[in-house]
């Protein structure tokens, strides 16, 4: 796990030759790659303060899906595109996912099929 600010620095440094993928994202074990990423500011993280790192939600005022970090940060993140799809915008994706019924209480948990058998990390240089 990593803190938003490491996350969003380590896409501007690398992001043009490897997209940042989160490896099973998804309960069925497809990775999730991301881009567009920026840490975010305190007034939209408070919607968040109580979250676990790897929690999401779409917030239609930022446009953008939020994830929670650790330290109390938030990523950002403007695009995202499962394994075997195309980009998507992150509204699109979000509402992908609430119509497979991954969204429970407004928040998606990545990787929570890790949650079974270990720990999950953060994103690597898919």
């Amino acid at each position: 796990m990593q803190t938003a600010t490491t996350i969003a620095r380590l896409e501007r440094a690398i992001g043009h030759q490897r997209a940042l993928t989160v490896p099973c994202a998804l309960p069925d074990g497809r990775s999730v790659s991301i881009a567009g990423l920026h840490a975010v500011s305190s007034d939209l993280t408070f919607q968040m303060s109580d979250m676990h790192p790897g929690t999401a939600l779409y917030l239609p005022k930022a446009n953008a899906l939020l994830v929670a970090c650790i330290g109390g940060e938030a990523l950002s993140i403007d695009r995202l595109q499962t394994q075997d799809r195309a980009m998507l915008t992150a509204k699109d994706w979000w509402n992908g996912v609430k119509g497979m019924g991954l969204v429970k209480d407004r928040v998606f948990r990545f990787g929570s099929i890790v949650a079974q058998g270990g720990r999950s990390s953060g994103p690597s240089k898919g």
